[in-house]
C-alpha cells in the first residue's frame, strides 16, 4: 500500500518470509525492515502471521505483533517497519493504496451492516464503471460530436505557467507519494527554466534533481552488484553517493553490510600474501582491505605526528614513529618493496564508510527514551529514523500516523514533529551545500538553527547521544573550517586563516587539527600584543586571540594603559 511496492501483490503459498533481503520471498528494501522481519503462513483455509523479533516491529491494524502466530482476516493491514500491506483472500477484491481505512480490531470480522454497505458500494462502483466504459465506446465508434468553437485561445499567464511547471517538478521529486520520478521532475523544471531562465527555485531544484538522479543510479547499480556478489564494485558505487543526497542514509547502512562481507575475504588474502612474501599480489589485495579498514582508525594511528618520521623496519630512534597495527606495517613494507619511490600512503576519505561512533547501546538508550516519551509506535519508529539521519523516512511515517482517523489525538504531535524534522533536514542540506562550495562561514547560521531544533527533538540525549545530523554538522563544519583557514594561511593571510579556524573551533572543539592550529593562533596573538604600539594595532590581536587563552584580559589591561576606547 506504500512506497515502491504500492499496488503489488504476493501470493501466500505455505510459509512466506518477509524481510529486507533474500532469502525473503517478500523483499522490502527499506531501512525500517529487518533482514528476517516476519512470517505469513497459510494454514488450512486460513492465514496466520507473526513477527520474527524485528528491530522496528510488525503491526497488525496498528497493534504490535508478538512472535506467536495470529489469525488474519481479509482487509487486515500489516505494517512491516514503515511498509504497509493489506491481506486479502483470493475471492476478495484487492484494496488499493488510499482505498479506505483498515479494520479497527485485530482479527475481527466486519459487522453485517458494514458488509452489506461494502457490497452496495462495490456494486454501485461497478455500475458507474460500466457506464463510463459505455460512454467511451460510444464516443470512439463515431457518436455525433458538437462542433467546437473556433477562435484564438485565451493566452496563458507565463508566471502562472512557470509555477505550474515548478509544482509538477516538486511533486515528481518528492518521496511523499512513493519513489521520486527524477526524469519527469527534471523535464518539468527544465520547462520552467525555458520560460524563466533565472528562476532561483527552478535552478536550485534542477541542481538537486541532477544530484539525486546520479545518486539513485549509483544506489541501484550497487544493489545489482550486491546481488551478483560483487561487493568491491558495490562499494565503489556507494562511495560516489554524496552526503547531501537523500540516498546517502540508505546507502550508508548498505555500505557497512557490504564492507563487512568484503573486508573479511580481502583481509584473509592480504595476510596470506604478506606471510608468503608475495609482495605484488599483497599490495593489490591489501590496498582493498586497508581502504575499508582505515575508515575506523584515527589519524594518529595512520600518520606520524608532526616532527616525527616514519620508520617501518629496525629499532626506533628519537623522533621516529611506527604504526601500532602489524598488518598495516607489513602492507607499507610491501609497497616499498614493490616501488621504492612510492608516495606515502594515505587513507582515502569515504563518508559512506566512516565510523559514526553510534553503538548498539546508544541506539537502545535512544529507543527507550522515545518509547517513554511517545505512546504511538509509529512516532517511536519515526524518531529512530530521524536519529539515524533518515529524515524523509521519518516524515513519511509521521504522515501515515497523520492519515489515521482513529489516531486523531496524536495528529497535532505528528504535525509538530514533521515541521521540526523537515526544518532540521532542510537546514542541514543548506549548510552542507555551503560546505561543498568551500564556504563554511555561510554554513554556521543554518547549522546553529538546525542544532537548536535537534536539541528540542532529542531533549536530554541531544549532547550525549548525537543524532546523525548533529554529529555530521559538528564534524563537517570543523573539517571544512580547518581546510578553508589553511587555504588563507598558506597564502600568508594568517589573520583571516585564524578567524576561520576560531569560528570552526567555537562551533566544535573535537577536531584535532583545529585544536592544533588555534594554539598557533594564540601564540600569534601573544606576539601581536607584545608588539602593540598604538590603538589601531589591537585589531590584529583580536583576529588571532582565542577565547579562553587569557589574551583578552591582557589586551584589556594594555588598552587601559594606552587609553584606547
Amino acid at each position: 500500500m506504500t512506497g515502491p511496492w504500492a499496488g503489488k501483490s504476493y501470493p501466500i503459498n505455505g510459509t512466506v518470509l518477509v524481510g529486507r533481503a533474500p532469502p525473503a520471498a517478500v523483499v522490502l528494501d527499506d531501512d525500517s525492515v529487518s533482514r528476517k522481519h516476519a512470517e505469513v503462513k497459510r494454514e488450512g483455509s486460513g492465514v496466520i502471521a507473526r513477527d520474527l523479533g524485528s528491530a522496528n516491529g510488525t503491526l497488525l491494524n496498528g497493534e504490535l505483533l508478538g512472535e506467536e502466530f495470529v489469525d488474519l482476516q481479509p482487509g487486515d493491514v500489516l505494517q512491516f517497519g514503515v511498509v504497509e500491506m493489506t491481506y486479502e483472500a483470493a475471492d476478495t477484491p484487492s484494496r488499493r493504496p488510499g482505498a479506505g481505512a483498515a479494520p479497527a480490531r485485530r482479527g475481527g470480522r466486519a459487522a453485517p451492516e458494514a458488509d452489506k454497505k461494502r457490497k452496495l458500494l462495490v456494486v454501485a462502483g461497478g455500475v458507474i464503471a460500466l457506464l463510463a466504459v459505455a460512454a467511451v465506446v460510444k464516443t470512439s465508434i463515431g457518436a455525433p460530436q458538437k462542433a467546437q468553437k473556433t477562435g484564438p485561445a485565451a493566452p496563458l499567464d507565463p508566471a502562472a505557467q512557470v509555477q505550474e511547471f515548478l509544482s509538477e517538478c516538486r511533486s515528481y521529486s518528492s518521496n511523499e507519494m512513493g519513489a521520486p520520478d527524477w526524469d519527469r521532475a527534471e523535464k518539468a523544471c527544465e520547462q520552467a527554466l525555458d520560460m524563466d531562465p533565472i528562476n532561483a527555485e527552478a535552478n536550485t531544484l534542477v541542481r538537486r534533481i541532477k544530484l539525486e538522479k546520479e545518486a539513485f543510479g549509483n544506489f541501484e547499480a550497487a544493489k545489482k552488484a550486491i546481488e551478483l556478489n560483487r561487493e568491491k564494485d558495490a562499494l565503489e558505487y556507494l562511495r560516489k553517493i554524496p552526503k547531501e543526497s537523500e540516498y546517502f542514509r540508505r546507502a550508508r547502512s548498505k555500505a557497512k553490510e557490504t564492507a563487512e562481507q568484503f573486508v573479511e575475504r580481502a583481509k584473509f588474502d592480504c595476510n596470506r600474501y604478506l606471510n608468503n612474501s608475495q609482495w605484488g599480489p599483497a599490495v593489490q589485495r591489501c590496498q582493498q582491505y586497508m581502504e575499508v579498514w582505515c575508515q575506523k582508525q584515527s589519524k594518529e594511528d595512520l600518520e606520524p605526528p608532526i616532527g616525527q618520521t616514519l620508520r617501518l623496519e629496525g629499532g626506533l630512534r628519537k623522533n621516529e614513529w611506527r604504526p601500532k597495527d602489524a598488518m598495516f606495517v607489513k602492507f607499507l613494507v610491501a609497497r616499498n618493496r614493490v616501488d621504492r619511490n612510492a608516495q606515502p600512503w594515505t587513507c582515502p576519505v569515504s563518508d559512506i564508510l566512516q565510523e559514526d561512533g553510534l553503538g548498539v547501546d546508544q541506539a537502545s538508550e535512544v529507543r527507550a527514551m522515545f518509547a517513554k516519551r511517545y505512546a504511538p509506535k509509529l512516532v517511536q519508529a519515526a524518531m529512530m529514523d530521524y536519529w539515524n539521519g533518515r529524515g524523509s523516512e521519518a516524515m513519511a511515517t509521521l504522515q501515515k500516523l497523520r492519515s489515521k482517523e482513529d489516531q486523531a489525538q496524536y495528529h497535532q504531535l505528528a504535525d509538530d514533529l514533521i515541521r521540526d524534522v523537515s526544518n532540521v533536514d532542510q537546514l542541514f542540506k543548506t549548510g552542507e551545500s555551503s560546505i561543498t562550495n568551500d564556504d563554511p562561514e555561510r554554513a554556521v547560521a543554518p547549522f546553529k538553527d538546525a542544532l537548536a531544533t535537534d536539541k528540542r527533538i532529542m531533549a536530554e540525549l541531544a549532547e550525549s547521544h548525537l543524532s546523525f545530523y548533529r554529529k555530521n554538522m559538528f564534524q563537517d563544519l570543523a573539517a571544512s573550517a580547518y581546510l578553508r583557514g589553511k587555504h588563507f594561511a598558506d597564502r600568508e593571510d594568517r589573520r583571516r586563516g585564524c578567524r576561520i579556524w576560531k569560528m570552526g573551533f567555537d562551533f566544535y572543539k573535537g577536531n584535532t587539527n583545529l585544536n592544533r592550529v588555534v594554539a598557533f593562533c594564540s601564540t600569534q596573538a601573544q606576539n601581536a600584543l607584545n608588539n602593540v604600539g598604538g590603538c589601531s594595532d589591537f585589531q590584529a590581536v583580536e583576529d588571532y586571540a582565542v577565547p579562553g587563552d587569557g589574551i583578552a584580559e591582557q589586551m584589556a589591561a594594555k588598552k587601559a594603559e594606552l587609553k584606547c576606547r
